[in-house]
C-alpha cells in the first residue's frame, strides 16, 4: 500500500498496515498528519520466512497498537516435554521507520490482557528495528514485557532514535533472554525515561545494550543493568547533565561521570559476559 500524502487515517483489527508472512507487506506513506491504529500482529510485523515493514516519511503521526506490533520480527517457537519443536519456525524482519515529525506510539491493551512484544522487538530468531530519525517523540509500553528495544530465544532488536527531546514510559528497554541481543540507541535531546527495567538480562550468552549519546536526560528506573554471566550488559549515557532515580532504591546515588564495571567469569574461569554501567561527560 503507497499513499502520496494527505492526513490519512488507517484503521485495521490485526495482522495489517506491513504484515510480512512467506513474503513481502509494506505500507508506505509519503507524508501527511496521519493516524494509524491497528490490533496484533501489525505496523511492521515478519513472521515466518517474511518482511514486514511500515514507513512513514513525513508529518506528526499517532500509532496506537497492540501485542506483538510495531517493528516486530517474531518465529513459531512449539515446546515439546521442554524440547523446542523440529515444527518451530524460525522469525522474519519487522520494520517500523519514521523519518521525521513529532510522532506518538502507543501499545494499547485491554485490562486483562498481558502484552509480550511490541515496538522494536524480536522473537524466536526475528530481527525487530524501529527506526526514528528526526522529531520529539514519545513511546509508551507500559505493558510490554520485551518491548522497546528487547529480544527473547535467539531474536535480535533494535529501538533507534536519532534526535528530538524524547519520552520513553516503557515497562522494559533493552531486554535480552535466552541469547538474544536487545539493543536502544538515542541520538540526541534531551529525553525522559520511565521504565521499571532498563538493561536487563538473563544469565545466557544474551546482550542488552543501552546507549544515548547527548542530551541532559532524566532517568526514572526500578532495576537498572541487571543480569547474571554470562550475559552481556551495556548502559551508556554519553554526555549531558543528567538525573537519576531509582524509586525501588531511594538511598540509591547515581550521579554524572559515574562508572561501575564488572566483568563475569564462566566455570572455567575464563572471562565471559559482564556489566559496563557508564555516564560519561563530555570533559572526560
Amino acid at each position: 500500500l503507497l499513499d502520496d500524502g494527505g492526513d490519512d487515517t488507517y484503521e485495521a483489527a490485526g495482522a495489517s498496515q506491513g504484515l510480512g508472512m512467506w513474503g513481502l507487506g509494506l505500507l508506505i506513506d509519503r507524508g501527511g498528519n496521519d493516524t494509524n491504529r491497528a490490533g496484533t500482529m501489525s505496523q511492521g510485523y515478519g513472521t515466518v520466512q517474511g518482511i514486514g515493514a511500515l514507513i512513514d516519511l513525513s508529518g506528526n503521526d499517532r500509532y496506537s497498537f497492540g501485542s506483538w506490533s510495531h517493528g516486530i520480527g517474531a518465529g513459531r517457537r512449539l515446546v515439546q516435554r521442554k524440547s523446542v519443536s523440529k515444527e518451530s519456525c524460525r522469525g522474519g524482519f519487522g520494520l517500523a521507520i519514521d523519518r521525521k515529525g513529532n510522532d506518538s506510539r502507543e501499545t494499547v491493551a485491554g485490562k486483562s490482557s498481558f502484552v509480550l512484544q511490541s515496538i522494536a522487538s524480536a522473537y524466536f530468531f526475528g530481527i525487530g528495528i524501529v527506526h526514528d530519525m528526526e522529531g520529539k517523540d514519545s513511546y509508551v509500553a507500559p505493558e510490554v514485557v520485551y518491548g522497546g528495544g528487547g529480544a527473547a530465544h535467539y531474536g535480535l532488536s533494535l529501538l533507534a532514535d536519532w534526535s528530538g527531546d524524547d519520552t520513553y514510559q516503557c515497562s522494559h528497554m533493552a531486554v535480552g533472554y535466552d541469547r538474544s541481543t536487545g539493543m536502544v540507541i538515542d541520538g540526541g535531546g534531551n529525553d525522559t525515561y520511565r521504565t521499571h527495567r532498563l538493561t536487563w538480562a538473563d544469565n545466557t550468552a544474551a546482550k542488552a545494550i543501552f546507549v544515548d549519546l547527548e542530551g541532559n536526560d532524566d532517568y526514572s528506573i526500578d532495576l537498572h543493568a541487571v543480569g547474571g554471566a554470562p550475559a552481556t550488559l551495556l548502559f551508556l549515557d554519553q554526555g549531558g547533565t543528567d538525573r537519576y532515580l531509582f524509586p525501588k532504591e531511594p538511598k540509591r546515588i547515581w550521579k554524572d561521570g559515574d562508572r561501575r564495571v564488572t566483568p563475569s567469569t564462566s566455570a572455567e574461569g575464563k572471562r565471559s559476559g559482564g556489566v559496563a554501567v557508564i555516564d560519561r561527560k563530555i570533559a572526560d
